[in-house]
C-alpha cells in the first residue's frame, strides 16, 4: 500500500512539473527565432531535466537504485543522460535527455523506461542512434529485458521480453 501512495503521489508531482515545463516551452518558444528551430526537439515535451533534477530528492525518496545513469548512444562523445523519475521495489523508472546547446532535450517522450538491473547500449543503430536495452527483475525469479530504438524523433520501446535466470 505504502508503494502505491508513493507512486500516486510521484505521478503527482510529475504533473505539476509538466504543467510548469508546457508553460515555459510556450513562452521561450514564442521568442525564439527560425534557427533554432532547426534544433532537436520535441513538441510539448513532458519532463524537464532542470525540474527533475530540482525534484528529484522528493519524487524518489529513500529507492536505492540510481537516479541517473549516462551513456553515449549517439557517438558525439558526450553522454545522454537517463534521470529517475519514479521508484519502485524492483527499480526505478528513467526518462532519457540528450545535452544539446548548454541545454538538455527530452529523448524519451512520454515514455518512461523501467530499470534496476541496468540500461546497456547496443551496437545496432538507426540515423546514427545506438540501441539499448533496459533490465529489471520481473519478480518471478527472471528479468524483463526492454530493447528501445530511435524512430526519428523519440526512443521508443521495440521489444520486451522475460528471460528466465
Amino acid at each position: 500500500m505504502r508503494t502505491v501512495i508513493f507512486y500516486v503521489f510521484s505521478f503527482a508531482i510529475l504533473l505539476g512539473i509538466t504543467s510548469c515545463e508546457n508553460k515555459n516551452t510556450e513562452d521561450t518558444a514564442s521568442k525564439s527565432d527560425s534557427a533554432t528551430k532547426t534544433e532537436l526537439t520535441i513538441d510539448d515535451a513532458p519532463y524537464n531535466y532542470n525540474d527533475i533534477i530540482k525534484n528529484q530528492d522528493s519524487l524518489l525518496g529513500d529507492f536505492g537504485w540510481d537516479r541517473r545513469i549516462e551513456l553515449d548512444l549517439n557517438g558525439d562523445g558526450a553522454n545522454e543522460v537517463f534521470l529517475a523519475v519514479e521508484g519502485y521495489l524492483r527499480g526505478m523508472g528513467y526518462v532519457l535527455f540528450t545535452p544539446q546547446n548548454g541545454s538538455y532535450k527530452l529523448l524519451s517522450g512520454e515514455e518512461i523506461i523501467p530499470a534496476g538491473v541496468g540500461i546497456e547500449k547496443l551496437e545496432a543503430k538507426k540515423e546514427d542512434w545506438n540501441e539499448f536495452i533496459s533490465r529489471q527483475s520481473s519478480g518471478r525469479g527472471g528479468l524483463i529485458e526492454s530493447v528501445y530504438a530511435w524512430d526519428g524523433k523519440k526512443y521508443i520501446q521495440t521489444k520486451q521480453s522475460e528471460v528466465e535466470m
